[in-house]
């Protein structure tokens, strides 16, 4: 496969040009942690089935790998977008969708951030008691002003926590929430429209949001790359972590899971 640049910063990210044959790097050359979140979901499940103890009818209750028991969760209080403190305990009562993501990723980032806008059209109203909180994977380039406009781009500015921090804050949240160190490499590839399809980062998107995810990944991708698995992960009202499913999610899927967790007592 081919690496792709984009030929217009403009709104819509319309048009997609592929970029020489030659291209020293391909797509899934710069993206091995694709492998490795493969392995980390495998190891996770293994782990479930082996070290938990499942009661056969709950095997099918979700969509997506269950903790069950469910697991502590870690406590975090960082900085929005706005400015404003978010700590994961004061939130009790409600459920969290958490996730990992940075603003100048090429390809995976801007897709989650869109399935994640389509979870809350598909909840609706019942989104209201619902945090969905995205934790940076790049605290230097992430900076308040551009992690606005990013949301906005998405859709999600007003309906997410973007949080910020810095790196000695960040790490062990990296590390306790499956996502470990991220990997700096050299320039970074744009997925083609081919990779995309391919790897379904778009599955289950409108049309909408779809073209907000090529949009946001055009206007702000590019520069180093940070590589890091993108897991996306449910806390229920009780502070535990119910539910972890990857980049490949099906919104439709997922947001009837975070209806489950939403709706126990």
């Amino acid at each position: 496969m081919n690496a792709a640049e984009s030929n217009s910063n403009s709104a819509d990210g319309a048009d997609f040009v592929d970029s020489d044959q030659n291209h020293s790097r391909s797509f899934l050359e710069s993206k091995l942690w694709f492998a490795v979140f493969l392995i980390v979901g495998i190891a996770v499940a293994i782990t479930s089935w082996v070290l938990f103890t499942r009661a056969e009818s709950e095997i099918e209750s979700f969509a997506y790998t269950e903790f069950d028991p469910p697991k502590n969760a870690l406590n975090f209080s960082l900085v929005n977008q706005r400015g404003e403190t978010f700590t994961l305990s004061e939130h009790a009562g409600e459920a969290t969708i958490l996730t990992f993501l940075y603003t100048s990723c090429t390809d995976v980032c801007p897709f989650v951030g869109a399935k994640l806008r389509e979870v809350l059209d598909i909840l609706g109203d019942e989104a209201e008691s619902l945090n969905v909180v995205a934790i940076t994977m790049d605290p230097v380039r992430d900076t308040p002003e551009r992690v606005t406009a990013y949301g906005e781009r998405l859709r999600m500015d007003s309906q997410w926590d973007y949080l910020l921090g810095d790196e000695s804050e960040l790490v062990p949240l990296w590390q306790e929430y499956f996502v470990g160190l991220p990997t700096i490499t050299d320039q970074a590839v744009f997925a083609t429209q081919d990779d995309i399809d391919l790897y379904e980062l778009n599955l289950g998107l409108s049309d909408l949001n779809e073209r907000s995810a090529n949009a946001a990944r055009y206007e702000f991708g590019g520069g180093y790359d940070v590589g890091h698995p993108t897991p996306v992960i449910i806390i229920d009202k009780n502070l535990k972590v119910r539910i972890v499913a990857g980049q490949h999610l099906d919104p439709v899927e997922f947001a009837a899971d975070a209806r489950k967790i939403i709706n126990e007592s």
